[in-house]
């Protein structure tokens, strides 16, 4: 689908056939019920529109009622879109008037949550051909919002609005500048501006190069831009997407002081010119602390004990998705594209699933998800100091009763996520039946989790009762089979 095309007459044209329409609008030639009546066809309510104005004369109560009831088109989200933009583009064509004014903070206070693609459509082209540069923190909050049925970024009404009101801007540069007027995040308000237009950035620059740059590059100094620019220097880390934005300011909170320390510490003597993730650093900490001799491994190194932990594991393949839609999973092909931080973090998460008992400890929590058909369950893996592990270090979180989207997706709570912040990783399981064999592995949507969160992560599919095989994935879309774990019956 291409947001760019037309959907529907100029208004020129749909005045050009308004005496055609007077006599035969409604069952009395009343054009204003006409483009009222939802069991008449789009395209005719459409034509009614202009024909409606025209009956309604100079009559200032008829007006006010044609306006009413062309506002009440354009924001009821059950209208048929085709039926909004046309009302949304008729309400813009008009003079200027407090009508009008109600009606334009109106539309920029629904655009950054509409659903229809036509609508979008609609008032990105008004705002947009009248020079609306106030419309743009409402016009990239919409494009912050993935949509599938637009999946080529070129072709978003967003994108073409923002070029059309900030020539010689790049999207990222007007992103970035929208995040730095919306001012430092207030985590008790509900104002979403700097975090979402941060999420645009994510979509559009995932590596964080960018946003490395104008972090750097920025003169404005705020508490988030303070925070991100010491996420760079301490962990080498930039805070990618808005959920980890969020992140980062916890870490760096005096509850984490001590950990953030020796965090840093090793960090600064890591070499290593690959980028780092927020994700790393716990992974890099427990290291230094407990297998030293990793850090100063070779990738190569690296590569081949992991490469050796697996080969004798059995391992079951993804299948639920088509095959060119799916990521590779098997190490000998994910493998080239991982750095040594990854690799150190997938032998200190393996190290956690050695845990004695463990495997009986995952298989009660996957009986408690088998019981469950309103959610998945997951929760946090905590890493523990070198020698016997316990299975307590996997948390479960169940999701809240409110926030539970069906057998089939894993939601992280708020508690989960704000007790997380110096956690190894999130996990959840796929045990709809004791034999998913098909969906072992990260689901589409357990991927673009791992890329909003930053966070390793880990699924464990029941491939057998109690027998789980498990997946690590991180937010570049790395994933790697693991192996199977089994526990008690």
């Amino acid at each position: 689908m291409n947001d760019l095309r037309p959907v529907s007459r100029t208004l020129a044209g749909l005045v050009s056939v308004a005496l055609l329409l007077v006599g035969c609008a409604g069952p009395q030639g009343n054009a204003l019920e006409h483009m009222q009546s939802r069991g008449s066809a789009p395209r005719s309510r459409i034509d009614a529109i202009p024909v409606a104005k025209t009956q309604a004369g100079a009559s200032e109560a008829a007006i006010a009622g044609w306006r009413t009831a062309l506002a009440r088109l354009a924001w009821d989200t059950t209208e048929v879109p085709s039926v909004r933009a046309a009302a949304i583009k008729t309400i813009f064509a008009e003079p200027e008037s407090e009508f009008r004014a109600v009606c334009r903070a109106t539309a920029m206070r629904i655009l950054p949550k509409e659903s229809s693609r036509e609508v979008v459509l609609a008032l990105c082209e008004v705002a947009s051909s009248r020079g609306w540069t106030d419309f743009g923190p409402a016009i990239v909050r919409s494009y912050s919002r993935k949509v599938p049925m637009v999946p080529e970024e070129k072709d978003r009404a967003e994108r073409a609005a923002l070029l059309a009101l900030f020539p010689g801007r790049s999207i990222e540069e007007t992103a970035f500048s929208v995040f730095l007027a919306a001012g430092p995040i207030d985590t008790t308000s509900t104002d979403r501006t700097r975090l979402d237009a941060w999420d645009l950035l994510a979509r559009l620059d995932p590596s964080g190069l960018t946003h490395r740059r104008l972090v750097e590059s920025a003169s404005a100094d705020d508490a988030d831009v303070r925070a991100l620019r010491k996420g760079i220097a301490d962990l080498r880390a930039v805070a990618v997407s808005g959920e980890q934005l969020l992140w980062l300011r916890r870490l760096q909170g005096a509850e984490n002081a001590a950990w953030w320390q020796e965090a840093s510490s090793v960090i600064a003597s890591f070499a290593d010119p690959a980028p780092l993730g927020l994700r790393h650093a716990e992974h890099l900490r427990w290291t230094a602390a407990n297998r030293p001799e990793r850090l100063a491994m070779s990738r190569d190194a690296l590569l081949g004990e992991v490469s050796g932990r697996l080969a004798g594991r059995q391992h079951f393949e993804r299948t639920a998705e088509a095959q060119n839609t799916r990521p590779r999973e098997a190490l000998s092909q994910t493998g080239p594209g991982l750095s040594r931080a990854d690799l150190v973090s997938i032998l200190a998460l393996d190290d956690a699933l050695q845990a004695s008992g463990l495997g009986g400890h995952l298989c009660e929590q996957v009986k408690l998800d088998r019981k469950d058909q309103t959610t998945e369950y997951g929760g946090l893996v905590r890493l523990e100091a070198a020698g016997p592990r316990s299975a307590a270090a996997w948390a479960l979180f169940p999701p809240r009763p409110g926030e539970r989207q069906g057998d089939n997706r894993f939601i992280a709570s708020p508690d989960m996520i704000l007790r997380s912040d110096t956690a190894a990783g999130h996990f959840h399981f796929h045990a709809q039946s004791w034999r998913n064999h098909e969906l072992a592995g990260p689901s589409p949507a357990d991927l673009e989790y791992a890329a909003r969160f930053g966070r390793a992560c880990l699924v464990m599919t029941a491939v057998g009762e109690c027998v789980l095989s498990v997946d690590y994935y991180q937010p570049d879309g790395a994933v790697v089979d693991l192996g199977t774990i089994s526990g008690v019956k």
